[in-house]
């Protein structure tokens, strides 16, 4: 089981659906100015427990993304780790994490948060807990960079 550190937690049971295209920040943000151990060189992953299953849309893009922004919107954001999974998979129950670029800290931006975007018609439902982990739990599948999983 991976350990948990509550201050790297960006939701719990959130929100994560919206308008079609539309970027919505799920959960909260983490803010780097308060000292925080997000891997120190280590590799880092953000694990994802979708607490309830999403409707609408097509494919559901889960990014994370650093920012001088607090509402992760301006033109600073970069993102730093990315999946995209089809809604017919993001089913209540399923399990799954993605790498996050080891450059996390040399961003130099103050905030981190994870936004989604549904792909096709808007989605109208959908809850997540998310956090970054230092390893995913055994059974998470994870999705490296460029690796997208609609196969």
């Amino acid at each position: 089981m991976s350990i948990l550190d509550a201050l790297n937690r960006f939701a719990v049971n959130a929100n994560a659906f919206g308008a079609a295209a539309a970027n919505v920040l799920a959960g909260g943000i983490i803010d780097l100015r308060n000292r925080r151990n997000i891997g120190s060189g280590d590799p880092v992953y953000v694990a994802v427990d979708v607490n309830a299953g999403f409707t609408g849309g097509t494919a559901v893009h889960f990014e994370v993304v650093t920012s001088d922004d607090p509402a992760l919107a301006d033109g600073t954001t970069e993102v730093i780790g990315e999946a995209i999974l089809p809604v017919a998979t993001l089913t209540t129950g399923r399990r799954f994490g993605f790498y996050l670029r080891p450059a996390l800290a040399p961003t130099g931006r103050r905030y981190v948060g994870l936004r989604t975007r549904t792909t096709g018609a808007n989605s109208t439902a959908g809850r997540i807990t998310a956090s970054i982990v230092h390893q995913p739990d055994e059974g998470f599948f994870t999705y490296y960079p460029a690796v997208q999983p609609f196969a």
